[in-house]
């Protein structure tokens, strides 16, 4: 038995292919200097996961090399334990072990996702940036999507979540425990909230009224926060949400799909794009306010209708409170340093901008002046990096074939008649030897070692058997020179011949000794 890395048909072919791929190197060094660099398309990747898999059959090229050494070793006569019987080479990997009702649930699902941005840092959706929610148009798909920015001119709606600090007036009540909070804010706005100490960290959101009143989904809102510990505290944020809308040149990633940069070119106006679609949002009914949502027109709706609503103003201020714990000042320190406008701004944004997808852009059949940029990432190869790489693999190749030929050599006379390692295997080759029994009732590591101190073992290269000194047959089990191999082929034949002689008293003596050189 000989290992796959160490036969001729496995190991012939994976120099040649280190040497061909020496070649290969200083090929494509040439084209890379002709043609300026190469495309970085993705068929260059093969070369780094070929590269992998050499380093791996080398390495699995090692271990085996290792594995048959403690053979190779009693094959040729005279072996200590320590680079036979006790040697593992075995304990080594080769291969590494090595995401109406349909315009409520839009509201539901994009306080989700502003409530998953803040827990998972996620990017911005499709045609949504700082605030923009862009017009979508049909993006290209006749041209390469990797390294490609399309640029278009279209309509763009900003959403201001325009939220400021509020004072909240804290009473205690008098059961001691529970607290009335007033909130009172710019514009004559004004909401009072109630808690209990049912948990030690409360929250909520609400609409707001104010002097000059509107219908509840036009309504500000108000983002509340109350906290036992370590002291009662309470934070209040109003958003006064609002819109404008603007002519903009937006920059697309077409990989990706993703806005990367949005410039202001001029106010929308009655000259604009789509200036014919907008008279229901800048004029009646919404008349350029925004919807607020958390609060919706509703006429009789059912429990459904409802429990998203209920969702909906409670993911929100659940994503405020998430984003304050995460916050580098933690929950209490965002409380003592009034952290929770700024939170409560970027979660109320992202909202409003994922909203305005689905609430105030129609879809149009209107054509859109696009210009497509294509970057390609070029490959260059270094002079000195390639060199030395195409260097180190002839190297390898070298010193692999020496390797492989002299361990050829080395274990010319080893026959192995199966695939050693299982505990069937060593019971074949050590078994009713002396050193099997030396090694009887012995399972310590320590005591093993103790047992074979300072002996030597041979292998029988007929048998397989290992040998002990001292041990009938130990002077048989030592590998012959090709001069013993020439006189024992004369033994053979002085044998059959009858003429037994010293060979017949020499095979059956009961005192070994080493045959002369």
């Amino acid at each position: 038995w000989i290992p796959f890395p160490l036969r001729a048909w496995f190991w012939l072919p994976f120099v040649l292919v280190m040497v061909l791929g020496a070649i290969g190197l200083e090929i494509a060094l040439h084209f890379s200097k002709k043609n300026n660099g190469a495309h970085c398309h993705p068929l260059l990747l093969p070369p780094s996961l070929i590269s992998h898999k050499v380093v791996a059959l080398w390495t699995w090229t090692d271990i085996e090399i290792k594995k048959m050494q403690p053979y190779v070793d009693l094959v040729h006569g005279d072996s200590p334990p320590q680079r036979s019987l006790l040697l593992d080479y075995t304990r080594t990997n080769v291969f590494p072990q090595s995401r109406p009702n349909r315009t409520r649930i839009a509201f539901l699902t994009a306080a989700g996702f502003s409530s998953a941005s803040v827990l998972y840092n996620l990017p911005n959706p499709p045609f949504t940036l700082d605030g923009y929610t862009v017009a979508e148009f049909q993006l290209p798909t006749n041209v390469i999507r990797n390294g490609t920015v399309v640029s278009a001119n279209t309509t763009a709606m900003r959403s201001d979540p325009g939220c400021v600090h509020a004072p909240v007036d804290m009473v205690r009540n008098a059961d001691g425990s529970s607290w009335t909070n007033t909130v009172n804010g710019s514009n004559g706005c004004s909401i009072v909230f109630n808690v209990d100490k049912s948990s030690t960290t409360l929250f909520g959101t609400d609409t707001v009224i104010c002097d000059n009143d509107q219908p509840d989904q036009f309504r500000p809102i108000v983002f509340w926060f109350f906290t036992y510990q370590p002291t009662p505290a309470a934070s209040a944020t109003l958003c006064f949400p609002s819109f404008t809308l603007w002519d903009v040149n937006v920059k697309v990633d077409l990989g990706s799909g993703n806005i990367t940069k949005v410039t202001q070119l001029q106010p929308f106006s009655s000259s604009s794009n789509f200036s014919s679609l907008s008279a229901n949002v800048t004029g009646a009914p919404l008349n350029g306010r925004a919807y607020n949502g958390i609060q919706f027109n509703l006429t009789d709706p059912d429990p459904f209708v409802l429990a998203r609503r209920n969702a909906t103003q409670l993911q929100m201020p659940a994503a405020v409170y998430q984003s304050a714990v995460q916050s580098p000042e933690g929950l209490v320190g965002s409380f003592e340093a009034d952290r929770f406008v700024r939170l409560s701004t970027n979660v109320y944004r992202t909202y409003l901008t994922l909203i305005a997808k689905k609430v105030y852009f129609l879809d149009a059949q209107d054509p859109v002046d696009v210009s497509i940029m294509t970057i390609q990432p070029r490959v260059f190869l270094s002079d000195v990096a390639v060199h030395l790489l195409a260097v180190a693999m002839l190297i390898l190749a070298f010193f692999a074939t020496i390797i492989q030929l002299l361990h050829r050599h080395d274990r010319r006379s080893l026959r192995l008649q199966h695939e050693p390692g299982t505990i069937a295997s060593a019971v074949a080759i050590g078994a009713q030897t002396g050193m099997g029994d030396l090694l009887a009732g012995r399972q310590r590591e320590e005591d093993m070692n103790e047992a074979l101190k300072n002996r030597r073992f041979r292998i029988d290269p007929r048998t397989m058997k290992i040998f002990m000194e001292g041990e009938e047959g130990y002077e048989w089990a030592k590998t012959p020179t090709e001069a013993e191999k020439f006189d024992r082929r004369k033994s053979i034949f002085a044998a059959m011949q009858g003429q037994k002689g010293d060979f017949a008293a020499w095979r059956h003596s009961k005192s070994p000794k080493s045959p002369k050189e």
